[in-house]
């Protein structure tokens, strides 16, 4: 995503932060909301069913089903100069809980997730931590999401 004008913050690229303990896709579970706020940025999500690699070789347990998955999301982005307030004071300032003048353009923001698929054919429980920026103040650095999914 590219913003090409100059514009105030809230028209600007801000990574969705999800406040829930539900697992959503295109959203960052360990993020908290305007933590971060770019005019140039580019995004990842990537998940991994390990299909039963370790639990299919338990015995009584590979008969419940149960899967392994992995996952990695992460951003990177940066803030041009036309756009920062601390450049250009016309524009509106960022909110307290903002914490861009921290943020490294070489280093992107990471979170990964482990945890098991399938449990009562229903169920997905997952513990999510941060890898980037766990030195910030007001952060969390883990915690466990849940989903729910049904197939017909």
């Amino acid at each position: 995503s590219k913003v090409w004008t100059k514009t105030p913050y809230t028209a600007l690229i801000i990574p969705d932060a999800n406040l829930s303990y539900t697992i959503r896709s295109q959203s960052f579970a360990v993020l908290n909301p305007i933590e971060f706020v770019f005019d140039n940025y580019a995004a990842w999500e990537l998940e991994y069913f390990a299909n039963g690699i370790i639990f299919n070789h338990i015995p009584y347990i590979k008969y419940l089903k149960i899967r392994e998955v992995l996952s990695f999301k992460g951003f990177f982005g940066y803030l041009s100069d036309k756009n920062n307030p601390d450049k250009d004071p016309s524009l509106w300032r960022f909110p307290d809980v903002n914490q861009n003048n921290r943020w490294n353009p070489k280093l992107p923001y990471m979170e990964v997730g482990v945890g098991l698929d399938n449990i009562l054919s229903i169920l997905r429980i997952e513990y999510v931590f941060r890898v980037t920026y766990r030195d910030l103040p007001n952060i969390n650095k883990g915690g466990v999401r849940i989903e729910l999914h049904f197939s017909f």
